[in-house]
């Protein structure tokens, strides 16, 4: 997390829009619950950015050098599967330290990522839970 700026930049990359506006919701839901929480004096808002492909998360990632905190992505998708992407994210020097956390419906993918170099791998349908587990694991 950005501690100077209480932002917390994510990627969201998902081929199903309906998925990608879950995300935006539950993330939007836990800047609220950080503004109102009387645990820290700072809130803490993320920023969720969004995109519905591997290569155009690799536009957002790469040319613009754009600085995330965490890439959150759909393992099956056209052109380049989750799994492709947490590849080229971990191969990449300037990508590397990003945590990415894979997403499917099919759990036996979760070995492959977690091998690859992902964070975490969340089961579909995602829960508002998980993401709050997620960001607790990540701030820890």
């Amino acid at each position: 997390m950005d501690k100077k700026s209480n932002f917390f930049n994510v990627l969201v990359v998902d081929d199903d829009h309906i998925n990608r506006n879950i995300f935006e919701k539950y993330f939007s839901k836990m800047s609220s619950s950080s503004s109102t929480s009387t645990k820290s004096s700072s809130s803490l808002v993320f920023k969720v950015t969004t995109v519905e492909s591997g290569n155009d998360a690799l536009d957002k990632l790469l040319p613009d050098n754009m600085l995330f905190q965490l890439v959150v992505t759909d393992y099956e998708m056209p052109s380049m599967t989750g799994y492709g992407l947490l590849k080229t994210i971990k191969g990449k020097p300037s990508l590397r330290n990003i945590p990415v956390v894979v997403m499917s419906s099919e759990k036996k993918f979760s070995d492959e990522c977690l091998k690859a170099g992902a964070l975490k791998f969340i089961e579909k349908p995602v829960k508002f839970l998980d993401v709050e587990t997620l960001l607790t694991q990540l701030s820890s």
